[in-house]
């Protein structure tokens, strides 16, 4: 009976000393950044960025890879001359200090752009642009390259996004 007890006891502490350690376990905070500056002005479109936090897709298949966050950045473009904007997903990307560079992420959070991306003179599209990034990322500049047209080419902004 004594060897019964022992070990129930032995068991009692183990799951009190696991249960401590996890207790114990410092959680990470969330990702977020403001933009400096807020707003970007490009030859035909004006581009503002209102911050980035972590966020969730809301689909268990999208997850993440290991070690990484989805992070989206809510911003608003605007164009503001007679050419047509095209607002399209590959066209911005996130990078860090260290090289790292991050395109937008399949999975997208809420709330996301609208299906319809061609802006004429002062029409406004604004949602989330997501990236999968680092869950340890510091200053992050996001960049846009769009093409406005063949003839015209690209209208580049960058916005500078800190802890």
């Amino acid at each position: 009976m004594t060897t019964r007890t022992s070990g129930l006891t032995a068991l009692a502490c183990g799951i009190l000393v696991a249960a401590a350690l996890l207790a114990c376990k410092k959680r990470r905070e969330p990702l977020i950044f403001k933009a400096t500056p807020q707003t970007a002005v490009a030859k035909y479109y004006t581009m503002t960025v209102n911050g980035a936090t972590e966020c969730d897709v809301g689909k268990k298949y999208l997850e993440p890879k290991k070690g990484f966050v989805y992070l989206g950045v809510r911003l608003t473009i605007e164009a503001t001359t007679d050419e047509t904007v095209g607002i399209f997903d590959h066209e911005f990307e996130l990078t860090d200090g260290s090289g790292g560079s991050y395109k937008t992420s399949l999975g997208q959070c809420p709330p996301v752009f609208e299906d319809v991306r061609v802006l004429r003179k002062n029409e406004k599209l604004s949602g989330v642009m997501t990236f999968e990034v680092p869950e340890t990322a510091g200053s992050l500049v996001f960049h846009n390259n769009t093409v406005i047209s063949p003839s015209i080419g690209r209208d580049e902004t960058s916005i500078a996004l800190s802890r």
